[in-house]
């Protein structure tokens, strides 16, 4: 660069406005850094507890699945699920799946039951 060119980028960068940031900008940023800083740590998930629950619970559904499969034919000719078409396994997995549907259709107006009710209003 020539002298000259370097004089005019010395007087462009002398003569830049100072900008400064807007009235209680800083007041407002230290306070939401506070609120941050006070916010408690996030909850963890309990999956030992989840564990303890899940665990017994599968192997009580596999006890079940062996359970229907060693059961002869003629124990389920009343059953309601009892079909032409169908296996005894298919047929004892089916009455699962409707009885889960069941237990989370419960268990959802229940939920909405005890929950508390949200205002629209914050």
């Amino acid at each position: 660069m020539h002298q000259a060119q370097l004089d005019e980028l010395e007087r462009i960068l002398t003569n830049e406005p100072r900008h400064e940031p807007m009235i209680g900008f800083s007041t407002r940023v230290l306070r939401r850094v506070r609120e941050e800083a006070a916010t408690p740590a996030p909850i963890r998930f309990p999956w030992a507890r989840l564990l303890l629950g899940l665990v017994p619970n599968l192997l009580l559904l596999l006890a079940a699945v062996v359970w229907v499969a060693r059961q002869p034919a003629s124990a389920w000719a009343g059953y309601p699920f009892a079909a032409e078409g169908f296996s005894l396994p298919v047929q004892g997995a089916l009455a699962g799946c409707v009885a889960i549907v069941l237990s989370l259709a419960v268990a959802g107006v229940a939920s909405r039951w005890v929950a508390p009710r949200r205002s629209a209003v914050l």
